[in-house]
């Protein structure tokens, strides 16, 4: 595994300044964090320096972003801070850092269904929030700004068809909200439509297996419950490899989003082809990111079972 660590970040080094987009999927930030990542784990300086000068670069724009997105704009990255707050790998008051951009988001953001990689910038950076231990009351505005944005989303269950993927992360919210009284009953309403929502799918059959696992992860999690609930549960295991620990390699990062402390398990066989098929010549900048690039590989590999 070090081997294997130590070969992606020398990767990393020498192509990341070719990167142009400062986002947080299929850019500089999902980077930044694989390096702070990797100088702790390996003791050495170096990574932790090259990753505070990438962070300045971004922070540099990110205020000036026309993209407001998680995937690419601004609300990744600032997921992102927050994220390496909260990990120590940096200091800062984020409330303090992002004001800016919790403006913008608050006063600009307009459709949380059009990104290109489809998840709810809405719902993560709301659970970031939280996560970060304050009075979830220092969240008010944002959170029923959240709540009300998901009344809309899901308010007619025909139009706007919406992923699996985009319905877990904004599960993944849903199910922090209903646990605090003062947002439970609320909560617990978007969450009977979202389930009405996947009832009235025909069919699991073409959806991602992955993406059915998690959102059965964090359905059987949810405090509410309704006979729809459980007969979506009791589907899902039919379709789901329940008991499956291994992470398929082009959905890493979404374990990294919706299930940070847990610890992983990956088939190394997998991870080595992969790197033998994709990386052994100069590789293309996709290749590189947290979006089933080297980056998300490794960020597994360092919380994975194998170290």
């Amino acid at each position: 595994m070090k081997t294997i660590l130590q070969n992606i970040a020398n990767i990393l080094m020498l192509n990341v300044h070719n990167i142009d987009s400062p986002g947080i999927l299929e850019g500089k930030m999902g980077i930044v964090i694989f390096f702070y990542h990797y100088g702790r784990y390996s003791q050495n300086n170096i990574y932790s320096e090259i990753a505070d000068e990438l962070l300045d670069s971004v922070l540099d724009n990110v205020h000036r972003l026309p993209d407001l997105s998680f995937d690419q704009g601004a609300i990744g990255i600032a997921w992102g801070v927050r994220y390496l707050i909260r990990n120590e790998f940096i200091e800062g008051n984020p409330k303090e850092i992002l004001s800016d951009v919790e403006d913008l988001l608050l006063k600009n953001y307009r459709n949380d269904l059009q990104s290109k990689i489809p998840i709810s910038a809405v719902g993560l950076y709301i659970q970031s929030m939280i996560q970060d231990g304050s009075n979830i009351d220092e969240y008010e505005r944002f959170i029923n700004w959240g709540l009300k944005k998901y009344e809309l989303y899901f308010l007619c269950l025909s139009n706007n068809s919406k992923s699996i993927s985009y319905i877990n992360s904004s599960l993944l919210l849903l199910s922090t909200l209903e646990k605090h009284a003062k947002y439970e009953t609320w909560a617990k309403k978007i969450i009977f439509k979202i389930i009405l929502y996947i009832s009235n799918i025909e069919s699991f059959n073409n959806l991602d297996v992955y993406d059915l696992t998690i959102l059965y992860k964090i359905l059987v999690s949810l405090r509410s419950s309704s006979e729809e609930q459980k007969t979506i549960i009791n589907t899902l295991e039919t379709f789901c490899c329940i008991e499956c620990k291994n992470i398929p390699i082009e959905h890493l990062w979404q374990n990294i989003l919706f299930f940070p402390a847990e610890k992983m398990f990956l088939n190394l066989d997998d991870i080595n082809k992969c790197l033998v098929d994709n990386y052994s010549f100069t590789p293309d900048l996709q290749s590189l990111s947290l979006y089933k690039g080297l980056a998300g590989i490794g960020l597994a590999l360092m919380k994975s079972n194998h170290i």
